[in-house]
């Protein structure tokens, strides 16, 4: 029970950070195209 949870805490934290780095990209090449 206790592995499963952190597995999907893990996968969950994985996926943010993954969504997050993409939108910080996209921000940042929307910015420099911008320029």
């Amino acid at each position: 029970m206790s592995l499963k949870g952190i597995d999907y805490l893990n996968g969950i934290s994985s996926l943010v950070y993954v969504s997050v780095s993409i939108i910080v990209g996209l921000i940042i090449l929307k910015k420099y195209f911008k320029l």
